[in-house]
């Protein structure tokens, strides 16, 4: 088993914070009342293809843990190729509430997988810590931008 290195470049860490800034945005744009943003359109819209992006991006990522030496306990190939699949055939054919609700169910997925490999010493504790973290502010995020349309 690979040991995840302690010593983490701060970059991904920024990176995950200016991640989160448009769930952030967006969650305070529904807590004002806010449901367009001129040139940019409705904001349940965009925040459910901002979120679909984003679980895109993370899906890959579990590609590469898993093309990686370490292999983990499940298949991450298929594991992500079937959370990308249905989020991309709900954007297509369900009301943005309703996809915006499955993009809090995959991201919760996601940050379970990641936990997986935690503990199996694929991720470093540090960088675990900011995914758990930025994870929980995206989904608070999404939750207000569907409960206060």
């Amino acid at each position: 088993m690979r040991t995840a290195s302690p010593q983490l470049s701060r970059l991904p860490h920024l990176l995950a914070c200016a991640g989160a800034l448009p769930f952030v945005a967006a969650g305070l744009l529904s807590v004002t009342g806010t449901t367009s943003v001129p040139g940019i359109g409705p904001v349940q819209d965009a925040t459910a293809l901002y979120g679909l992006l984003i679980t895109v991006f993370l899906a890959g990522i579990h590609w590469g843990q898993q093309l990686s030496d370490v292999k983990p306990g499940v298949n991450l190939f298929a594991v992500s190729n079937v959370i990308v699949v249905v989020l991309f055939v709900s954007w297509l054919l369900l009301p943005m509430a309703a996809v915006i609700l499955l993009l809090v169910v995959a991201l919760g997925a996601i940050l379970v997988i990641d936990a997986t490999l935690l503990r199996d010493g694929v991720l470093s504790p540090v960088y675990f810590r900011t995914r758990f973290i930025i994870t929980g502010i995206a989904m608070l995020s999404l939750g207000l931008v569907v409960a206060l349309p």
